[in-house]
């Protein structure tokens, strides 16, 4: 079985397009042991004028859940056993360090907005087993993921993505090390749970041109009036730089500065595209996200190391060797010391 037989599609970090097999496979052969090996978890059918993927025209034969660590059975399990009880067909694959679920839906299907029928799936299935999965992932029609038979090159990991051959619920919660020791060869022996092939016309929507004006805030989360101005350069620059990553950084940052929600998405309105604003705050749901998870935490090294603490009274050298003004602290530092 192969999760990855329609072309053309994209691999690697860098999204090259591979139009065959034979390009796909050389790719693998290529790159394997040398660095991550990642594909499109779609093929596709068009392109545009600069030779990129149309998005929208991601062929949807299956849909994705990424389970990421520190506890990444805790999520997968139970979302393993739902789909099998409900009769989804499905495989099950370790990644070397987490876990993939693919559920199998039909390509042919006729959707409207391919993006929102996906993330409706996505998230409706994982709310119905309880458990939580990487959300940015959700409506991802160019999502990319580990393929399988290839080498986890993460530091310390040392173990293949392999597929799951035998019944994950064997394992208990606490025995993820049988996994580890299973992924210490590149095993390729395909296994599928289930017979029903999912629909997602049930969440499937009209496409809608969304203006500026429909972001608004939900009344419950605004939590008193706008009280502060301006960002800190560094929450600008991260947003600047324009990635889902920088993006949920620079939101936390503010949240853990005291900013409320209606600040926070001001602020996201000043400094980020069109595009880029709807897809945070309608897709994305990141303010969302952290004002539901209080238990997360800023990492400020991170931040800092992104070089984006150029006007900051704390100015930081490549090495990471701090140069400190004594009349004033970086405002996230204050937080966090």
């Amino acid at each position: 079985m192969t999760l990855f037989s329609m072309f053309p599609r994209q691999v690697g970090r860098h999204r090259k397009l591979v139009y065959t097999r034979e390009q796909f496979l050389n790719y693998v052969n290529h790159n394997n042991g040398f660095t991550d090996v990642f594909t499109s978890i779609y093929s596709f059918t068009a392109l545009d004028e600069k030779g990129k993927v149309r998005r929208e025209s991601a062929v949807v034969d299956k849909v994705f859940w990424d389970f990421d660590p520190p506890k990444p059975l805790h999520s997968f399990l139970p979302m393993h056993m739902y789909l099998t009880e409900n009769d989804i067909k499905h495989t099950c694959v370790f990644t070397g360090n987490g876990f993939h679920i693919y559920a199998f839906c039909n390509p042919k299907e006729q959707l409207k907005n391919k993006r929102a029928a996906l993330a409706g799936c996505q998230r409706e299935i994982a709310g119905q087993a309880m458990v939580d999965f990487d959300e940015h992932v959700a409506g991802n029609l160019v999502q990319i993921a580990r393929i399988p038979g290839t080498r986890n090159m993460k530091p310390g990991c040392n173990r293949y993505c392999v597929p799951m051959s035998w019944s994950p619920r064997t394992y208990a919660q606490d025995e993820l090390e049988k996994i580890f020791e299973y992924a210490a060869k590149p095993e390729m022996r395909w296994r599928v749970w289930g017979k029903k092939i999912l629909s997602l016309s049930t969440w499937d929507t009209e496409e809608a041109d969304v203006s500026l004006s429909d972001i608004s805030v939900p009344i419950a989360a605004w939590d008193g009036d706008v009280i502060n101005t301006e960002p800190p350069p560094c929450v600008v620059q991260l947003l600047q730089i324009g990635g889902h990553h920088e993006r949920f950084l620079s939101i936390l940052a503010l949240h853990d500065l005291g900013w409320n929600y209606q600040e926070i998405a001001e602020v996201m309105k000043t400094y980020l595209s069109r595009d880029k604003l709807i897809h945070s705050l309608k897709e994305e749901r990141q303010i969302d996200q952290i004002f539901e998870r209080p238990d997360l935490i800023l990492p400020v090294e991170k931040v800092r190391s992104y070089g984006r603490c150029s006007d900051c009274p704390i100015k930081v050298s490549p090495g990471g060797d701090k140069q400190v003004e004594k009349t004033s602290m970086c405002p996230l530092l204050t937080i966090y010391r």
